[in-house]
C-alpha cells in the first residue's frame, strides 16, 4: 500500500467514526468559557469611527492605476502597515482594494479583522467606497458582527480569537474599498519583547506598498527581508525623531507573485519583512524556559503513571512514560491568553486528563526527569519545518512542542501528541525528521535539526503479492501482505483501532476492485501487530478471475505496483520558478510479485534488470522467469525532498520512464511449456544453458539490427547480447557490444552496470570494480551489485574492501539465500586475510541450501554432507546447487592448503557449465591462479 493509499485509508476510517451531531465532546472543567458569554466582551474591545492615532504618518490620497496597465481582477491601490512600539504595541493597517470582476466582489463586500479581546483592542478609523470621483462613507451603515469561528475546534484547539466581520452594502465592479484600523495590545506571555511581520509581495498588483516600524531608540529591534528571491530586495530608510527610531520600506508598482502548485513549505515565494527584539536563539530559548518552569508534585506524577524509579530497563521506562502521556492525556488545547504559549501545571493536566502539545510535553519532561533522564521541551515549526535558520530569532514560527530526551547516551525526539506509538524507542517512527527545532534549555544558543531514523527499515514499506495459478483459464488465488514499519505502522495502528473488521473489509474490497473488478475477497483482513518492533502486517486473500488473460497463442499477465504509485506531485508545466516538492521523502517502497504457474510450465529466461535514476529518486526493477516461478521486484527510493526548478523538465522525463516500469506486463509463451520441447532431442543441463545463451545472442542481434534500421536506440539489446557473449567466453565481441551500448546511453545507470558486469565476466576486475562504483553512485544499490563489486575487489587482493562490500550485499539482500551467499563471500575474504570471523554472522541452516556451503567453510559440516544437501534440490536447481557446492569445496580445500583437491573441485564447478553464475567466473579465476 502506498503512502497515498494509507492516507486514504486513514481518512476513510475517520469519516466512518465522525460524530453524527455537532458539539459531541464537551469540557466541563471550567477551562473553556461558553461562547455566548463572549459576545459583549468582544464588542467592548472594538471601537467604530475612532480617530487615527497621531503618530501615524497618513497617506492622504490613493494612487490611481497607471494608463495602459493590464487589467487584473484585484488591484491593491494602497497597502500601508505601521508598527508603533510602546508599552502596548500597536499596528495600523491602511489599505485600499479595487475590484474589477464580479467574481471577486466579496473581497471588498466583507472585510475581516481577527483579534484577541482578552488583551487586544481594535479601533476602526476609515471605511469608505471610492466609485469614480465619488467617495461614500460606510462607517455608520456597515453591519459588524463578532464571530468566534474556532477553525481548529474539531482538532481540539480553542484559541479564543474573535473575528469582526464587516459587511458593506452596495459594492460594484470597479469600486475601491478603503479601510483603516488599529489593533493595540499583544499577548502578555511575551513580556515586553516585540516581534512581528508584514508581507511585501501579493498575488495581485500593488500600486503603493509601505511598511513602517516606529520604536524607541533604546529598543534594539532587528529587521530582515525574508524570501528565496532577493535579487531586488526592498530597501530600508532609517530616521530618528523625538527619541524614536523610524524604519521604513516603501515601493510603487509591485508586480503580482505567481504561487506555483506543489512548492515546498519552507520555500518563501513571496518576500516578507520580519521584525524581532530577540537578539539570539539563546534569548528565545531562555524566554521559553521560564514558561516551562512550572512547579508541580513530580514524584506523585511518576507514581500515577505506574513507573518505578531506577536505571534498570531505562529505555523501556521512557517508552512507557511516553505512551502514558500519549494515550491517557487526550489532546485538547485551551489556549486562552498566556496559555497560548504557557503550559498548564502537569498535576492539573493529569487531573483533567487533557492538554495540548505544550501541556503534554511538560508532563512528559517532568516524568522523565524523575527517572534522572536528561529531558527538555522542544519548539517545532510544523508549518515550514526548514529555513528557520534564515530568519531572525523569535518565537514567531513555532507552533508545536515535543520533547528531547537523552537515554543512555542516545538522543531521542519524542512527540507526546502522537497516537499509535509503542515498543522500543529505537523502533519508533519520526514524523519530524529534517525539521529545524529549538531545544528549550538555558544553555541553548542555536537551532537543532531532527535526524531521520538511522535504520532504513523504519522508512520502508513493502507490498507482497503471491499468486497461485492452478489452471490458466481458471481464477487465480492472490495472497497480499502489506508490511508497515515506523511512522506508517503507527498511523495504521491509530487508524485501525477506530474501525470494525466489516468496515476494514469493505475498504480493501473497494481497493482491489479498482484493479480487478471481479475479484472476491476470501475472509477478513488478518492484522498482525508487533508493537515491540513497531511492525504491522495486514494479510489479505482474493480469488481473481482472468488474472492471466489470453493473447492470441500466448498469455498476458498485468501487474500494478500500487504502493509505488501516487508518491509524486506532477506539475502541469515543466517551466517553473520554484522547486517542486516531493512529499514521500524520506521513504523506500518495495513491491514484490511472485506467481506460480501450473506444473506444465518450465520457462528458462535470464533474469533482467532495469532502473531509472534521478537526483530525486531511484526506481529499480528485477524480473525473472525460471521453471514455473515468475517474479517481479520493484523498489522506489526517494532521495530528496524537492526538485530544483531548473531540473523539472528532466524530472518529468524520468517520471515518464518510471511510469512505463510501473505498468507491468509479462508474456507467457507456448514455448514456455514443457511439452514444447518434447519433440526436440533432450539436451543436458550444460548444453541447454549454452543454447539458451546462444538464443539470446541471436534474438538480441535481430533487435539491434531492427533498431539500427529504424534509427532507434539499441542499447538495451546490445547490453543483453554483451552479457551473453561474455558468459560464452566471446570477450572481444562482448566488449565491443557493451562499448556501443554505453556510447548510446552513457549516463544511464543500467548501462554503467551492464559494462561493469561484462568487465567482471571477462576478467577485467579493476575496470569492473570502478564501473560498479559508478553504478552504485548512480543509485544501483541492490545486493547483487555490492556482491559483484566485492568479487572484483576480492580477485585484485583488496580483501578488506571486498569484505565491506559483502557485508553491504548482505544488508541489502531481499531473501535469505542472497544473505547467506553474501556471508559466504564475506567469510572467504576474512579467512584469506587471516582475520577473525564474527560468529553471529554465520548462523544458517546447515541442512538447507545454500546454508550448507557456509557450514562447510566455517568447519561445521563436511564437503560430502554439503554435496548431499545440494543434490536434494530438484531439476535444474539441483544442477546449479551442485556446481555451487563444488566451488565451495574448492575454497574449503584451498584454505586447508590442499591445492590439488581445490583445483579438482574448481574444475568440477566449471564443468557444470553454469556460465552466468558468479561462482563460475570465480572458479575460472581460481584455476588460472593455480596453474
Amino acid at each position: 500500500m502506498s503512502k497515498k493509499l494509507l492516507l486514504s485509508l486513514i481518512l476513510a476510517l475517520a469519516s466512518l467514526i465522525a460524530s453524527p451531531y455537532p458539539g459531541a465532546q464537551t469540557v466541563s472543567d471550567g477551562g473553556v468559557q461558553p461562547i455566548a458569554s463572549r459576545d459583549k466582551f468582544a464588542e467592548s474591545a472594538f471601537q467604530r469611527d475612532a480617530p487615527v492615532p497621531a503618530w501615524v504618518d497618513r497617506i492622504a490620497s490613493l494612487p490611481s492605476s497607471r494608463p495602459n496597465a493590464p487589467a487584473t481582477p484585484i488591484v491593491a491601490r494602497l497597502n500601508d502597515v505601521y508598527f508603533y512600539v510602546d508599552e502596548k504595541p500597536s499596528i495600523t493597517i491602511h489599505k485600499a482594494l479595487q475590484v474589477n470582476e464580479a467574481s471577486v466582489l466579496a473581497q471588498i463586500g466583507q472585510s475581516e479583522i481577527t483579534f484577541q479581546p482578552d488583551y487586544q483592542r481594535v479601533q476602526l478609523h476609515v471605511l469608505r467606497i471610492h466609485r469614480g470621483d465619488q467617495v461614500m462613507d460606510k462607517m455608520r451603515d456597515a453591519d459588524i458582527r463578532f464571530l468566534r469561528r474556532e477553525p481548529e475546534l474539531d482538532n481540539g484547539i480553542y484559541g479564543g480569537a474573535v473575528t469582526a466581520a464587516i459587511v458593506v452594502n452596495d459594492v460594484r465592479v470597479g469600486d475601491t474599498l478603503e479601510i483603516a484600523y488599529t489593533t493595540t495590545g499583544s499577548n502578555p506571555v511575551f513580556g515586553n519583547r516585540f516581534f512581528d511581520a508584514a508581507g511585501w509581495d501579493y498575488p495581485y498588483p500593488t500600486l503603493k506598498r509601505r511598511v513602517t516600524l516606529n520604536a524607541p531608540e533604546g529598543r534594539r529591534i532587528q529587521y530582515r527581508v525574508i524570501g528565496n528571491d532577493l535579487r531586488n530586495p526592498p530597501q530600508a530608510a532609517e530616521s530618528r525623531a523625538n527619541g524614536r527610531r523610524i524604519v521604513r520600506f516603501e515601493a510603487n508598482d509591485l508586480t503580482p507573485v505567481d504561487y506555483e502548485n506543489y512548492t515546498p513549505r519552507d520555500y518563501q515565494t513571496a518576500r516578507w519583512l520580519q521584525f524581532s527584539e530577540f537578539a539570539s536563539w539563546k534569548e528565545v530559548s531562555q524566554w521559553a524556559d521560564k514558561l516551562f518552569a512550572v512547579k508541580t508534585d513530580a514524584a506523585a506524577l511518576l507514581s500515577a503513571a505506574g513507573i518505578e524509579r531506577g536505571q534498570a530497563n531505562l529505555p523501556d521506562k521512557v517508552s512507557k512514560a511516553l505512551q502514558f502521556v500519549q494515550n491517557n492525556i487526550r489532546y485538547l488545547s485551551v489556549s486562552l491568553g498566556e496559555n497560548s504559549h504557557r503550559p498548564y501545571p502537569p498535576d492539573q493536566v493529569l487531573a483533567r486528563r487533557y492538554g495540548d502539545c505544550k501541556d503534554k510535553s511538560l508532563l512528559l519532561v517532568t516524568l522523565l526527569r524523575q527517572l534522572n533522564v536528561e529531558a527538555s521541551p522542544v519548539l517545532v515549526p510544523t508549518t515550514t519545518r526548514k529555513g528557520i535558520d534564515q530568519m531572525l530569532p523569535s518565537p514567531q514560527m513555532f507552533d508545536h512542542a515535543i520533547v528531547r530526551a537523552v537515554v543512555q547516551g542516545k538522543v531521542y525526539y519524542l512527540d507526546p501528541t502522537r497516537l499509535g506509538q509503542a515498543g522500543k524507542l529505537d523502533r519508533m517512527g519520526q514524523v519530524h525528521a529534517y525539521t529545524q527545532v529549538l531545544v528549550v534549555a538555558p544553555d541553548t544558543d542555536k537551532l537543532a535539526e531532527i535526524a531521520p531514523p538511522a535504520n532504513e527499515e523504519l522508512i520502508t514499506g513493502t507490498r507482497f503479492e503471491r499468486v497461485a495459478v492452478t489452471r490458466m483459464n481458471e481464477p487465480a488465488t492472490m495472497s497480499v501482505q502489506l508490511l508497515y514499519t515506523g511512522t506508517d505502522a503507527e498511523a495504521a495502528r491509530a487508524g485501525l483501532s477506530k474501525v470494525t473488521p466489516a468496515q476494514l473489509r469493505k475498504f480493501y474490497e473497494g481497493n482491489i476492485g479498482k484493479r480487478h473488478p471481479a475479484a472476491v475477497m476470501l475472509g477478513d483482513p488478518k492484522i498482525t501487530d508487533d508493537r515491540d518492533d513497531n511492525r504491522m502486517t495486514i494479510d489479505l486473500q482474493f480469488r481473481i478471475p482472468d488474472f492471466i488473460q489470453p493473447a492470441q497463442a500466448n498469455w498476458m499477465l498485468h501487474y500494478q505496483p500500487s504502493n509505488l504509485r501516487g508518491l509524486f506531485f506532477v506539475p502541469d508545466n515543466a517551466n517553473r520558478t520554484t522547486p517542486l516538492s516531493l512529499p514521500a521523502f524520506p521513504s523506500i517502497n518495495r513491491y514484490v510479485l511472485e506467481v506460480t504457474l501450473p506444473e506444465e510450465y518450465d520457462a528458462r529466461y535470464t533474469p533482467s534488470q532495469r532502473s531509472v535514476q534521478s537526483p530525486s529518486f531511484s526506481l529499480s526493477q528485477e524480473l525473472s522467469f525460471t521453471g514455473r516461478q515468475l517474479k517481479a521486484v520493484l523498489e522506489l527510493r526517494m532521495l530528496a525532498d524537492r526538485v530544483a526548478a531548473r531540473d523539472t523538465s528532466q524530472f518529468l522525463t524520468d517520471i515518464n520512464k518510471a511510469s512505463e516500469m510501473l505498468q507491468g506486463t509479462l508474456t507467457i509463451r507456448q514455448t514456455d511449456l514443457k511439452s514444447a520441447r518434447v519433440a526436440k532431442p533432450q539436451l543436458g543441463f550444460k548444453q541447454a544453458l549454452a543454447e539458451r545463451l546462444e538464443n539470446i545472442v541471436k534474438s538480441a542481434g535481430q533487435v539491434v539490427a531492427d533498431a539500427r534500421l529504424m534509427g532507434r536506440d539499441a542499447s538495451a539489446a546490445l547490453c543483453e547480447r554483451a552479457r551473453a557473449e561474455a558468459y560464452l567466453g566471446r570477450n572481444p565481441e562482448a566488449v565491443a557490444d557493451v562499448q556501443n551500448a554505453t556510447a548510446q546511453q552513457s549516463g544511464a545507470p543500467e548501462m554503467v552496470r551492464c559494462r561493469a558486469e561484462v568487465e567482471l565476466a571477462t576478467g577485467d576486475f579493476k575496470a569492473g570494480e570502478q564501473s560498479f562504483s559508478r553504478a552504485i553512485a548512480m543509485g544501483q544499490k541492490d545486493s547483487n551489485v555490492y556482491l559483484q563489486r566485492g568479487i572484483a575487489g576480492f580477485y585484485q587482493g583488496r580483501l578488506d574492501v571486498a569484505a565491506g562490500d559483502f557485508l553491504k550485499a548482505g544488508d541489502a539482500a531481499q531473501n535469505p539465500a542472497e544473505k547467506i551467499r553474501a556471508r559466504i563471500w564475506h567469510t572467504l575474504a576474512l579467512r584469506r586475510a587471516g582475520k577473525k570471523i564474527d560468529n553471529e554472522l554465520l548462523v544458517a541452516d546447515a541442512d538447507a541450501w545454500p546454508g550448507a556451503g557456509l557450514a562447510v567453510l566455517t568447519g561445521r559440516q563436511t564437503p560430502e554432507a554439503m554435496f548431499r544437501t545440494a543434490q536434494n534440490q530438484s531439476g535444474d536447481a539441483g544442477e546449479i546447487a551442485l556446481a555451487e557446492a563444488y566451488f565451495y569445496a574448492g575454497q574449503y580445500f584451498l584454505l586447508s592448503g590442499d591445492k590439488l583437491k581445490a583445483r579438482l573441485y574448481f574444475q568440477h564447478a566449471l564443468d557444470k557449465g553454469v556460465l552466468y553464475a558468479p561462482f563460475h567466473l570465480a572458479a575460472r579465476q581460481e584455476i588460472a591462479v593455480l596453474k
